[in-house]
């Protein structure tokens, strides 16, 4: 039986030439954790965001995430809502 999919694995190559960086994200729809990550980001302008890798179930608790949760590295990240500003 295959893993379930609870998040995705996605990386990000700013626009300024930085290194990619590389996501975890604990939400099951892809498009909602692409959301997620941009509004962690701050600047996504120009951002070249790609979905990677599914997070199956093994993954996921491996990394410790919590549903809804960004994390890139070892860092936790907290999406801005939607309606916010910064």
């Amino acid at each position: 039986m295959a893993d379930k999919i609870l998040g995705w694995q996605i990386t990000v190559q700013s626009a300024d030439g930085d290194a990619p960086r590389v996501y975890h994200v604990a939400i099951e729809d892809e498009r909602e954790a692409v959301q997620a990550v941009k509004r962690t980001l701050e600047n996504a302008d120009g951002a070249v965001i790609k979905v990677k890798s599914e997070l199956t179930e093994r993954v996921f608790k491996g990394l410790g995430l919590r549903p809804g949760e960004v994390m890139s590295g070892s860092q936790r990240k907290r999406p801005q809502s939607p309606g916010s500003s910064k």
